[in-house]
C-alpha cells in the first residue's frame, strides 16, 4: 500500500508508516498540532524525512539528538516553526533539539539575546 499523507486510514495500520518511524512521529504530531491551532501544514512526509536525515545534530545547539521512543528529552528532535503564525511549511520548519525549541518557544530574538547577556554577565560575578 503507498502512503497517502492525507488519509486517516494510512496512519493506522500503515506498514508504510509503522517503516518511518520518528520522521512519522514528527509529521502526524505536527499535522494534529497544526489541525487543532488551525494553522497551515503542508509539510509532506517526505519533506520531514528529508529534514532528519539531514544531520544527527542540533542545528541550533550542536547536540546529537537522541531518537527515544516515549520520552521528550532536552537532545529529542522536534519540528520548530520560525515563525509560528506561519503554520508547518518547508520554507518554515526545521528539526532542532527540544531544548533549542524549549528556549525559543515564548521569547523572540531580543528577548533571547537579552537573556544571554544576563546569563554571561552572571558568569563574571
Amino acid at each position: 500500500m503507498k502512503h497517502r499523507e492525507s488519509s486517516s486510514d494510512c496512519r493506522r495500520g500503515c506498514k508504510h508508516t509503522a517503516s518511518k518511524g520518528a520522521a512519522y512521529r514528527l509529521w502526524s504530531a505536527a499535522k494534529y498540532r497544526a489541525e487543532k491551532k488551525n494553522l497551515p501544514f503542508t509539510l509532506g512526509l517526505f519533506d520531514v524525512e528529508e529534514m532528519v536525515s539531514k544531520s544527527d545534530v542540533c542545528p541550533v545547539l550542536g547536540i546529537t539528538f537522541g531518537w527515544a521512543n516515549n520520552k521528550l528529552r532536552d537532545n529529542s528532535p522536534t519540528l520548530d516553526k520560525f515563525h509560528p503564525s506561519l503554520g508547518y511549511t518547508k520554507e518554515n520548519t526545521a528539526v532542532i533539539s527540544n531544548l533549542a525549541n524549549r528556549i525559543k518557544t515564548n521569547a523572540n530574538t531580543s528577548q533571547v539575546g537579552k537573556v544571554y547577556v544576563w546569563m554571561k554577565r552572571k558568569e563574571l560575578e
